[in-house]
């Protein structure tokens, strides 16, 4: 089986409590030997880990202790991905490909999962609309839960 890449809503996921999150951590430890997360999704959380300061949900402990997470789980993968500057360069491509609606972090995800051939595992069902467009294999670990983001 290919390696699974986890976008940044997958890792939210396992850091927030969120309705999917047991299942998702269930998900994601049965593909551990697999599992990839870039850089750019490691920001990604970052960002939504400071914005979650930003609106009071989090104090600086809390906070500092999700990243503290994140870096043990990425630290604790056999592969990273390292996003590139000809992700950078192919996402723009996929964001002027109109038809598949992609938002720029959403098509930095897929440039590094097409680059590699990486599974792509996000709850977001409009990068996962374009991924399949794309040929890029892809999962919901909560679809059947019905937990999709928009």
């Amino acid at each position: 089986m290919r390696p699974t890449y986890l976008d940044a809503c997958v890792i939210a996921a396992l850091l927030f409590d969120e309705p999917a999150s047991d299942h998702v951590i269930g998900e994601v430890r049965s593909w551990r030997s697999g599992v990839i997360v870039s850089d750019f999704t490691s920001a990604e959380v970052s960002a939504a880990v400071s914005k979650r300061v930003r609106m009071k949900l989090d104090d600086l402990a809390a906070a500092n202790t999700r990243l503290a997470a994140v870096d043990r789980f990425r630290a604790s993968l056999p592969v990273a991905a390292p996003t590139e500057s000809r992700d950078i360069r192919a996402a723009e491509r996929l964001v002027r490909a109109f038809e598949l609606k992609l938002r720029a972090p959403d098509a930095i995800h897929l440039a590094v999962c097409l680059r590699h051939d990486f599974r792509l595992a996000t709850l977001d069902k409009k990068l996962a609309f374009a991924a399949r467009a794309l040929g890029v294999a892809c999962i919901n670990p909560a679809e059947n839960l019905g937990e999709q983001k928009n």
